[in-house]
């Protein structure tokens, strides 16, 4: 499945932060995209851009991004995008 456009990478993003707050621990967490929706996200590529996942490069803290991924999974079917949407996998570049 892919990821068409920066309106749904949007609402993605949104409704996984909704998830993670649903949790309730007041943590705040950050993540840092990079690739394709990173540019898209930032206007630097086209809106309507196309792509399989969103590339997360860093997460504060650090040992956050397991509960990010489980997340971000809950809210893929909703979506009709894969459940590893939001991955980690290009962290081995940075």
């Amino acid at each position: 499945m892919s990821i068409s456009g920066r309106q749904l990478v949007l609402q993605a993003l949104q409704a996984t932060g909704a998830a993670l707050a649903a949790n309730d621990d007041h943590q705040t967490i950050e993540v840092v995209l990079c690739r394709s929706m990173a540019g898209v996200l930032g206007g630097h590529l086209p809106a309507d851009r196309q792509t399989l996942d969103c590339d997360a490069i860093v997460s504060q803290p650090v040992d956050s991004f397991p509960a990010i991924a489980a997340a971000a999974a809950t809210v893929a079917s909703d979506l009709g995008v894969g459940p590893q949407w939001l991955n980690n996998e290009s962290r081995v570049f940075a």
